[in-house]
C-alpha cells in the first residue's frame, strides 16, 4: 500500500509540472512584445510544441531580445530559455538597422548576423553593431530549428535607439 502512495505522489508531481508547463505557453507560436527592466531590454518569446516523435526534443521557449546599453551598440540576443527533452537548437541571428521607421527587416539594411550549431538550453546568441554615432531604428530577426523540423523566424518590435545606442521612446 505504502509503495502504491508513492507511486501515485509521483506521477501527481510529474503531471503538475508537465501541466504547469503547457499551461505557461498555451498558445505556441505567438509571439509577445514586452518590455523588461531599466535597460530598456524588449524582447519577444516563441515556443514550440513538436508533435513529430522521430525527433528528441518535445518542446522549446526560445526568446529573441533587443537591446542598447548606452555604449554604442546595438545587440540582438536569442535565448534558449526551455527545452524539454535533449534537443539539437540551430539558431541565425541578424541585426538590421535604418536610418527610418520600417515595420518589415527587407526595408531595413542587415548589419550584423551570427549562426551556433546548438543552442543549448540557457545559452545565447548575440549579434551586435556599432550605432556609428547616429540614430537609427533596429530590428532583430532569427531563424531557428529544433532537431529535423522545419525553420520558423521570430522578430523583434522595430525600435528607436540615439546614436549612443540608448533606446528613445
Amino acid at each position: 500500500m505504502a509503495r502504491a502512495k508513492k507511486y501515485l505522489f509521483v506521477v501527481l508531481i510529474l503531471t503538475f509540472i508537465f501541466g504547469t508547463l503547457l499551461f505557461i505557453n498555451v498558445k505556441p507560436n505567438i509571439a509577445n512584445a514586452e518590455t523588461l527592466n531599466e535597460n530598456e531590454e524588449h524582447f519577444i518569446n516563441v515556443s514550440d510544441n513538436n508533435e513529430n516523435i522521430e525527433t528528441y526534443g518535445l518542446y522549446l521557449n526560445i526568446r529573441i531580445a533587443l537591446n542598447g546599453i548606452g555604449d554604442g551598440y546595438v545587440t540582438t540576443k536569442v535565448t534558449n530559455a526551455f527545452t524539454l527533452f535533449p534537443a539539437t537548437v540551430r539558431v541565425i541571428v541578424e541585426l538590421y538597422s535604418s536610418d527610418t521607421y520600417q515595420d518589415s527587416y527587407t526595408n531595413m539594411t542587415l548589419v550584423a548576423k551570427n549562426f551556433i550549431e546548438d543552442l543549448n538550453m540557457g545559452k545565447s546568441i548575440e549579434a551586435s553593431a556599432s550605432t556609428n554615432g547616429k540614430q537609427q531604428y533596429w530590428k532583430g530577426r532569427m531563424y531557428y530549428k529544433m532537431d529535423s523540423n522545419d525553420w520558423k523566424e521570430g522578430f523583434t518590435e522595430t525600435l528607436l535607439y540615439d546614436e549612443n545606442g540608448i533606446y528613445k521612446k
